[in-house]
């Protein structure tokens, strides 16, 4: 077995893969990510999901401070971390991140007789 910089399998890159799994999970390639801008197509109720994920949040953190079973404080730590985290995620997808891309629309040319 050679040991060497070069890929264990002819033809497999982790670059390739990155670049499939990354399309894979944002819909397009990384190349349009950085020609485009990332914008929030927030809904008109913005204000009343931010009051309720706030409300989550502290309801959360009552929740941890009051648990006193055979826990310690750092495992209600890493649990409280974890319910924010989800918590924070909800309330980055009720954000509707949107790509914008400009894009030129080819216009076909005719004459009026």
């Amino acid at each position: 077995m050679a040991s060497g910089a070069g890929p264990a399998v002819p033809g497999f890159s982790s670059i390739a893969v990155l670049d499939s799994l990354f399309s894979f999970l944002f819909k397009y390639r990384p190349e349009a990510f950085a020609r485009g801008d990332l914008a929030l197509a927030a809904p008109a109720g913005l204000q009343l999901a931010a009051l309720v994920v706030a409300g989550l949040a502290v309801a959360a953190a009552f929740t941890y401070a009051s648990v006193r079973a055979r826990s310690s404080s750092r495992d209600r730590g890493v649990l409280l971390a974890l319910r924010l985290g989800a918590v924070a995620l909800l309330f980055l997808a009720l954000l509707r991140p949107v790509l914008v891309l400009a894009t030129t629309v080819p216009q076909r040319s005719f004459v009026a007789v």
